[in-house]
């Protein structure tokens, strides 16, 4: 559970510092692909939550 808790947090981090246009994904120099990803891992720890309380 405390792993999910910490992929919500640092997706919302990497959403956030995309979001102000002085970051960008490595490799991409994106910020709009920073905050997709940061959004993306914050799902992911949403979707673990999910199935941590279905067990």
């Amino acid at each position: 559970m405390t792993g999910a808790v910490v992929n919500i947090v640092i997706g919302f981090a990497l959403a956030a510092a995309g979001a102000t246009g002085r970051m960008a994904l490595l490799g991409t120099q994106s910020s709009g692909a920073l905050v997709v990803a940061g959004l993306g891992v914050a799902g992911f720890g949403v979707f673990q939550l999910w199935r941590a309380r279905d067990r």
